[in-house]
């Protein structure tokens, strides 16, 4: 059943509250719970799957400080720096977004939080009630010869942040 707005906001909510109340139980020094790549937008969905499974655990490492120092700049518990994020065909899926990239060599992320479980029994509905959790959005790649984000070559990052033409979508 496709996620209305109002329902993302709401979802997305929980989801923020969830950690700023549980924030040091979702990771530890080298492991997020329930870790996950995702796309963030419908081009990747050809290679969000590729990107998990060769780099998921440097990622994880490497992301770990990354949080934590968002997280000390008292920027990741700030709300104004999180929204609702849907899957532009058909709306059957959504998560908070964050409006800050992890970049990780070439690769652009965003921060998400998963409203629900990930793990591939569960997909697509959670059936075994993990709560939200870490994970990452595959946002695109920087390639040598284009200034722009690829695969899509539409857009560019600044400072690291989410595109205005995307942080804007509802």
């Amino acid at each position: 059943m496709p996620y209305d707005w109002d329902k993302c906001i709401i979802e997305g909510k929980k989801s923020f509250d969830y950690m700023v109340s549980h924030y040091n139980e979702m990771f530890d020094d080298t492991t997020i719970n329930n870790f996950y790549i995702r796309y963030a937008t419908n081009s990747m969905r050809l290679y969000y799957e590729d990107v998990n499974e060769q780099h998921n655990i440097d990622i994880q490492c490497a992301l770990i400080p990354w949080i934590k120092q968002e997280y000390e700049d008292k920027i990741l518990l700030d709300d104004r720096n999180w929204k609702p994020f849907r899957d532009a065909h058909d709306h059957n899926d959504m998560y908070l977004g964050y409006n800050k990239l992890f970049q990780y060599k070439q690769y652009y992320f965003q921060l998400a939080l998963e409203s629900g479980c990930v793990c591939k029994e569960c997909i697509p509905v959670n059936t075994c009630g993990h709560p939200p959790c870490f994970e990452l959005a595959l946002f695109g790649w920087r390639e040598d010869g284009y200034e722009k984000v690829q695969p899509d070559n539409f857009v560019s990052i600044k400072n690291n942040m989410m595109p205005t033409l995307y942080w804007n979508l509802t």
